[in-house]
């Protein structure tokens, strides 16, 4: 494998960890973003709720407190009479968003304040709030009903009264007009977008932002509707949904004082908005350091192979015997540069070594020549003398 290749592969395991890094990285984000959202969600709900919790003890205020007027009066054995119970009436039914306010007692004493007194043709023992108040002992809360005089919602608050010996002596009832519900659930929103619900604990729908009917079965409301009961017994939470706008975040929280179900709806497109745009970031992130690590590491394999392969070239020409292949550029002050400059200094002095051992063996030559020539003459000589010899010895 060489080196390039080698290269090649360091980049992938590279690419590799930084998605794994990239993929964790986002998850956890995706994670922690996707809990500040939904606990914005929910505080925003819940902070609805309160609302709505807290005017509903307001307006219950005068009814308590006259429940408890009632009581100490009774314990100090006052016995006021009609028309001043009537005025007393008259000073908790001083708020605007009260209709009425009736007072009905063991004795069968039954009285509104702007209606005409019922004693003796209504008997407040049957009415469902006078019975709601005995057995609860404290101020409670009556289902929603349509008031048949106006035609808005209503709602009473209901506070028991006692007598001398603490026995249950009457209760006090406060018609709460409905119509701030209007306001308030237009309200319930999550940076400006979303359908709130506002749903009494019978499942009738009291108020919403949306296109529903009031007081209509918040049962049959398409997404959510099958889950109502669920959400009444776990009291807060959130869940995902679909309808024919798509998948919808819903967010919903209980009315401490009467059970109410505050709810809101929200595309979930525009709840995770930040989610999807955090998504994006992160893929072109991802794609984009691939390709950068991919294309440094083949730069990087680049400036590293490119003068080992000439290096290669340049040995396989001296090998040859090709010592005439110009010097090697030096591009680089890393290892790799002094390499090839080593390398041209070793060919200079393998150029010039060569020259001084072809000077040397043409001098070796010219020597050997006429040293051959000088065993010639020599030769003749000797012949010569060895024919004279023979010669002088013939002689003899």
């Amino acid at each position: 494998m060489g080196i390039k290749q080698k290269f090649i592969m360091l980049s992938g395991i590279v690419g590799i960890i930084l998605a794994a890094v990239s993929v964790i990285g986002y998850f956890t984000a995706y994670s922690n973003l996707e809990e500040s959202v939904n606990a914005e969600i929910a505080a925003t709900v819940r902070a609805e709720g309160e609302s709505v919790d807290g005017w509903l003890r307001e307006k219950a205020k005068p009814v308590s407190s006259q429940a408890d007027l009632m009581t100490e009066m009774g314990a100090a054995g006052m016995n006021p009479s009609t028309a001043d119970m009537k005025h007393l009436l008259a000073v908790a039914a001083s708020d605007k968003d009260i209709q009425e306010m009736t007072r009905g007692d063991e004795q069968g004493m039954f009285l509104p304040y702007k209606s005409a007194d019922e004693t003796g043709k209504t008997d407040p023992k049957k009415r469902p709030w006078y019975s709601q108040a005995r057995d609860a002992g404290k101020t409670v809360y009556t289902d929603v009903y349509t008031s048949k005089s106006t035609g808005d919602l209503v709602v009473s608050a209901v506070a028991p009264f006692y007598g001398p010996n603490k026995q249950f002596a009457g209760a006090i009832c406060g018609d709460i007009t409905l119509n701030v519900l209007k306001e308030r659930v237009a309200k319930i929103k999550y940076r400006g977008e979303g359908t709130g619900y506002i749903i009494e604990k019978t499942g009738k729908l009291l108020a919403t932002s949306g296109q529903e009917q009031l007081m209509s079965e918040a049962k049959d409301i398409p997404g959510f509707g099958d889950k109502l009961d669920t959400m009444f017994q776990k009291g807060n939470g959130y869940f995902t949904y679909k309808n024919a706008d798509g998948e919808q975040v819903f967010c919903y929280t209980t009315v401490p004082t009467t059970g109410w179900l505050i709810g809101m709806s929200i595309p979930y497109d525009f709840v995770f908005a930040a989610v999807n745009h955090l998504k994006l970031i992160y893929g072109i992130l991802i794609i984009a350091g691939l390709f950068l690590i991919v294309f440094m590491c083949l730069q990087f394999a680049g400036r590293i192979t490119k003068p080992i392969v000439a290096l290669e070239g340049q040995a396989s020409q001296l090998a040859d015997g090709n010592l005439q292949v110009e010097a090697l550029p030096v591009t680089s002050e890393d290892e790799i540069g002094s390499m090839t400059s080593a390398f041209n200094t070793m060919h200079q002095h393998l150029r010039e070594l060569i020259g001084k051992m072809a000077s040397t063996s043409e001098q070796v030559a010219a020597s050997s020549e006429e040293l051959t020539a000088n065993a010639h003459q020599s030769a003749q000589a000797a012949v010569h003398v060895a024919e004279t010899v023979g010669e002088v010895s013939q002689g003899m």
